[in-house]
């Protein structure tokens, strides 16, 4: 008979094949109705999964998609009536019957538990897991509880469900001020050993695949059998299982956590699970904390203990503190982690003097156009673009920039002169800012932009400015900073994809806006710089400019090539106009290339009208000014100051400070 019975099970597993006309008429009939909405039937598809309404005056039809199936090794070929989805094999029990993947609690002991999985009933019951010294039982539960969020070292807040460390099986949480875990039964597998496999992680394992299966009434199939009813079944040690009316019922026994190492554990004769050493591990105290037996935990980020039978034994990390990093990578500390590691820097771009134009691949030239640019702009994503409005100096040949407009996402940010900041048209008080994409605040005697995406702004209010972009924008950047992919003998790459040789020509390319952005103050007239002609005026500015061969540059000048900022400190010394500090601006970009390449130099001490910030439209800098500034919010106030005086930039009298400009008090918003 069950000879007869396996054979008769054998011809039977096989996939269930689709209709392939049905496959076809789910796409759509291309059929004419006319009430929009209603259910129509068309003759031809009798398969229930499919759906046919009336949409736009056109007849749609759609298959109801089903649930994955995967890893049931029980599919019924004989489902539900109605039920166009492929169903695994449910349970019955106690004249109660459970859908495949079902759990419950048996009403009549809360310590005990049943699972469903592919037609196999697990029944087991819980073993509870307390990881305190005085659990507290409650009535009517299962587990005890043991006071307070903190165990095994760690700290849970309210609701918080976690794994225990020491047992994947072992599910805990921390409910009004207590911690409640319980060791769950993983559920017996019908399918074969061949096949069942544990996630890298997960506490149970499954099976691999899916079979369809079809039983006469009251047999079950396990694995590669089939067995009657009353038959008996041991697929291990610790399960013991029967068919009971087409359902394999099984009682499983649940081993305790362990709270000892595995490898310390030991498997008494006739038991199914690990058991611990009877005679009680030693634990150890560190600090206010107690520690259990093969605990482990970390003092700092490079520190790691563990608790062995008493004994404190740590581990130290060693880093290499002489860790050096390739050209265009630095050492960076993560939070968390113990050892610095080579990280690639961010890539910066300079503009200052003539303008003067430092790649991010750092390439040095020098381009005088006057009017409206692109300067940089991430090309690929289109996430954010900046452009420049450069003037006219005292002659066409030599411009400098006035102005910045930042764009991203829609809001548009302008830097002008005298540090004033508008953010969509509007003047702003900084700090200002955008959670979502951006912060501006003051630096020094500079603005700080930062977007959001790892782009950072600085500009001194006057015609020095910085862009940093962060390494993820690699080979995506594209404008008068160069394309930024390692390479400096490309950078003069036009927007037309040319590669240019001369500075003139490759700018020309990246002019953005009508002619009505350019200076029309720069006639096409050419006149000549003023050291030209005149000896003196060169000599003069070759004495301003020598600082650079000084002893207090002599450390960077190993590491950064100063002839290019030479050169540029020439140019502008020589056309510099009268409220310009030419001289500061090369200096300044000089100096933070400097600090980029690991080598801080101080040098405003030698020329102290550089140390001199650019104050606020109408403003003027003072040695020892007034430390109460006057504003639209505070001018009303007549309490004398007392604080001693300061150096900055003062409103002359008569005049308050309102929104990074000198204001009559009568221009002040009510």
């Amino acid at each position: 008979m069950e000879q007869w019975i396996a054979l008769l099970c054998t011809l039977t597993l096989i996939c269930h094949p689709r209709s392939a006309s049905t496959q076809g008429l789910a796409a759509g009939s291309g059929v004419s109705c006319e009430t929009e909405g209603e259910e129509v039937k068309v003759p031809g598809i009798t398969d229930g999964c499919i759906r046919c309404r009336c949409e736009n005056k056109e007849v749609k039809c759609e298959r109801k998609s089903c649930p994955s199936l995967e890893g049931c090794y029980a599919i019924l070929f004989d489902g539900p009536s109605g039920n166009c989805c492929e169903v695994c094999q449910g349970c019955r029990f106690n004249n109660r019957t459970m859908a495949s993947g079902e759990t419950w609690v048996d009403p009549d002991n809360k310590c005990s538990s049943l699972t469903c999985r592919a037609g196999t009933l697990t029944r087991s019951r819980t073993e509870c897991y307390t990881p305190c010294k005085n659990p507290v039982f409650v009535p009517g539960k299962c587990c005890p509880i043991c006071r307070g969020c903190q165990i095994e070292g760690r700290t849970f807040k309210e609701g918080d469900k976690f794994v225990s460390q020491k047992d994947k099986c072992a599910n805990c949480e921390c409910k009004d001020g207590t911690v409640t875990c319980r060791k769950r039964a993983c559920p017996v597998l019908d399918c074969p050993a061949d096949v069942i496999y544990t996630p890298e992680g997960e506490c149970c394992p499954k099976c691999k695949g899916m079979r369809h299966v079809f039983l006469p009434s009251g047999l079950c199939l396990f694995r590669k059998k089939v067995y009657g009813h009353g038959k008996t079944i041991r697929p291990d040690q610790c399960t013991k299982c029967i068919c009971q009316k087409g359902t394999v019922v099984c009682d499983r026994e649940t081993c305790p956590v362990l709270t000892c190492p595995k490898t310390e554990a030991i498997q008494p004769e006739g038991s199914c699970c690990l058991r611990c050493p009877e005679k009680p591990r030693l634990n150890c105290t560190s600090g206010s904390k107690v520690y259990q037996h093969g605990e482990r935990w970390n003092v700092d980020v490079c520190t790691e203990c563990r608790c062995d039978d008493g004994s404190l034994r740590c581990r130290v990390q060693e880093c290499n503190n002489a860790l050096g990093c390739p050209k265009g990578y630095k050492l960076k500390f993560t939070p968390g982690v113990c050892c610095p590691q080579c990280v690639e820097v961010d890539a910066v771009c300079s503009v200052f003097g003539d303008p003067h134009y430092r790649t991010f691949d750092n390439h040095v030239y020098n381009f005088q156009g006057t009017c409206k640019y692109l300067l940089a702009q991430d090309c690929v994503g289109k996430m954010f673009s900046i452009r420049v409005r450069n003037n006219a100096r005292r002659s066409n040949d030599f411009a400098w920039t006035q102005m910045i407009t930042i764009d991203v996402d829609n809001r548009r940010i302008s830097l002008h002169q005298y540090l004033e900041v508008k953010v969509d048209r509007r003047t702003v008080s900084l700090p200002h800012k955008d959670p979502r994409l951006f912060s501006i605040r003051l630096q020094g005697h500079s603005i700080v932009v930062k977007l959001n995406m790892g782009v950072e702004l600085t500009w001194d209010g006057d015609s020095f400015l910085e862009v940093k972009v962060a390494s993820t924008f690699k080979n995506r950047m594209c404008g008068l900073c160069g394309n930024y992919n390692g390479v400096a003998d490309d950078d003069l790459t036009g927007k037309d994809g040319k590669r240019y040789q001369m500075a003139e020509d490759f700018g020309k390319t990246w002019r953005v806006g009508s002619s009505s952005a350019c200076d029309k103050k720069a006639t096409p007239r050419k006149m000549a710089s003023p050291c030209t002609k005149d000896f003196r005026a060169r000599l003069a500015a070759h004495l301003t400019c020598d600082i650079l061969h000084q002893s207090v540059f002599a450390e960077c000048r190993r590491k950064v090539k100063v002839a290019p900022y030479f050169r540029s400190c020439m140019t502008d010394v020589c056309d510099c106009p009268e409220n310009k500090k030419c001289i500061c601006e090369v200096l300044n970009a000089y100096s933070r290339a400097c600090e980029r390449a690991g080598v801080p130099v101080k040098w405003k001490h030698r020329l102290p009208q550089c140390d001199v910030p650019t104050c606020p439209k109408g403003a003027v800098y003072e040695s020892c000014g007034s430390a109460c500034t006057k504003t639209c919010e505070n001018y009303k106030d007549k309490t004398p100051c007392t604080k001693p005086c300061v150096p900055g930039c003062q409103c002359p009298a008569g005049k308050v400070l309102h929104k990074n400009k000198c204001v009559r008090p009568k221009r002040c918003p009510r």
